[in-house]
């Protein structure tokens, strides 16, 4: 086993292993006080260095990142319908509404490591992203083949799955249409199983074949834009007008199944309209009307990052009756429903800073008053600290 320096950072061990591509049992960087070791070589010693597992490390730095866009990408786009008019989202809809879906699973390419970045790929190899571990900063697709692209973290970890993510969180809203709520319902009835007796209104009591994991689409079918059942999954073939089940069971569990729903299939339900009273915009004392709100899911936090005092104000909020002044950039809505805000804030000096809405509306300030909004100032941080 033998050390060597492949730049002036990066030192690499390298050991014997003829079930890798490369021969690199464990790196690390000068001037930090860990070591990744690669694959089995945990019995590697590395004098004044604490060893961590590089595939649970950056595999995990990736997942965090990936999880963290995902709110975000989702919170953007609660209001976008379009994928519900396509064939593609209920076939996959019949495999995933009502379950629980995983992001892809990842795996590493350490043939880099002497450059200082890792190849982080997809489980099909379709997608890949190059990771610097010297600064933490990511690259679209492999460096190495124009073949795999992907433009964010996030899609490298849910490619073909987001429509069906969006789905989910329609369904936590309350928004989603009735028939991903029925095929939610069919999925949560199959859980565990491996086949259930369908009931149709013919009389025909038909055994679905054994499936593991059973999911509804191996019951149903999806083509130009119709539900029907799928004549494959079934051990005695219904008649091509038997229609879909009334009733699915599995010994003394039963499932009502309605017809009605399912053949709503490219009907989604519509979210409610919000509207922004103008009476609301127009109340200085409102500090989060809807049109604030829209702007903020426009400059999602760290959306700015770089942009300094150059970056577009989205709110102004001042003290009226003395300092206090917060120049807004970017916020994030969160689950409880406040919003957490980021921007320069003046109240001895100007500086950088997050904040509440909560905070802001809990202050109490002489004569009954609070934090106001500023209805009229537009332009950017340096414009606006004038």
């Amino acid at each position: 086993m033998d050390s060597k320096l492949s730049d002036s950072r990066i030192i690499i061990i390298e050991t014997d292993n003829s079930q890798m591509l490369h021969n690199y049992g464990a790196f690390y960087m000068e001037d930090q006080n860990h070591a990744f070791f690669i694959g089995g070589s945990r019995d590697i010693e590395v004098p004044g260095k604490k060893l961590i597992d590089a595939d649970n490390h950056f595999v995990g730095t990736i997942m965090r990142k990936a999880i963290c866009d995902l709110d975000a990408y989702l919170s953007e786009r609660m209001n976008e319908r379009d994928m519900y008019a396509t064939d593609e989202f209920w076939k996959d809809a019949l495999k995933y509404a009502g379950r629980t879906i995983v992001p892809h699973a990842l795996w590493i390419d350490y043939r880099t490591v002497p450059y200082g970045y890792l190849i982080i790929h997809n489980t099909d190899c379709s997608k890949a992203c190059t990771y610097n571990f010297a600064d933490g900063t990511y690259t679209p697709g492999d460096s190495n083949s124009d073949a795999k692209q992907t433009s964010t973290v996030m899609e490298l970890c849910y490619h073909g799955l987001l429509d069906q993510l969006l789905a989910q969180r329609h369904m936590q809203a309350g928004t989603a249409s009735d028939v991903y709520k029925e095929i939610a319902g069919i999925n949560g009835f199959l859980k565990n199983k491996r086949s259930v007796r369908a009931v149709f209104k013919d009389g025909l009591v038909s055994q679905s074949y054994k499936r593991t994991p059973l999911c509804a689409d191996s019951l149903f079918s999806v083509a130009s834009g119709k539900l029907s059942i799928n004549r494959s999954g079934f051990r005695e073939v219904p008649s091509d007008d038997a229609g879909l089940p009334v009733r699915l069971s599995y010994y003394s569990a039963e499932y009502q199944v309605d017809n009605v729903a399912l053949s709503s299939l490219m009907q989604p339900k519509a979210p409610p309209e919000e509207s922004d009273d103008i009476q609301d915009s127009e109340d200085a004392t409102n500090l989060m009307p809807l049109s604030v709100k829209k702007e903020l899911k426009k400059s999602r936090l760290y959306s700015k990052d770089g942009q300094g005092e150059t970056a577009e104000v989205v709110v102004k909020y001042f003290n009226p009756c003395g300092a206090g002044t917060w120049l807004i950039t970017e916020g994030k809505e969160q689950k409880n429903g406040d919003w957490l805000l980021f921007g320069m804030c003046h109240l001895y000096v100007w500086e950088w800073g997050y904040i509440l809405l909560s905070e802001l509306e809990s202050i109490e300030l002489p004569l009954g008053l609070r934090i106001e909004r500023d209805l009229y100032s537009i332009g950017t941080v340096a414009e606006l600290k004038e």
